[in-house]
């Protein structure tokens, strides 16, 4: 998934950026929950080293849809109207976008986050946050 504008890779390292917008298109590309995926500073640049990005949840919001003063704050630090005049700057005609909400692993704890995602039930009753706070209790 990439992260190109400003600090934002940086700030998904730091666990500060935990949510991203992306255009709804027909067929396509659509971030499925319960997967993880490298994270990069552009298109085509190699996955930054230090981890990958574990999708927790999403969710599609509409054009008359305006993001919330929490949700604006987890998309970097923005206020709700900072945020929608940088995406509609990015994207003037966009009618629908996908939200996404995530948690990023270092490649540390990678491999037990991989484990218990191979062996977590495929439910959807099941959210993926709490397999993932599972995990970093069990760590400390």
């Amino acid at each position: 998934m990439i992260f190109a504008v400003g600090n934002h890779l940086e700030q998904v390292v730091q666990g500060i950026k935990t949510q991203t917008r992306r255009v709804a298109k027909v067929n396509g590309l659509i971030y499925q929950i319960g997967q993880t995926y490298a994270i990069q500073s552009g298109r085509g640049k190699p996955g930054d080293p230090r981890g990958r990005i574990l999708i927790t949840r999403r969710w599609l919001e509409l054009h008359q849809d305006k993001i919330t003063t929490s949700d604006a704050t987890a998309e970097g630090g923005y206020t709700p109207e900072e945020y929608e005049e940088l995406f509609n700057k990015m994207h003037p005609s966009w009618a629908s976008r996908y939200c996404y909400e995530f948690e990023f692993w270092d490649y540390e704890d990678f491999e037990s986050l991989w484990e218990a995602l191979k062996t977590a039930p495929k439910e959807p009753s099941i959210p993926f946050t709490s397999i993932s706070q599972q995990l970093r209790t069990e760590e400390k």
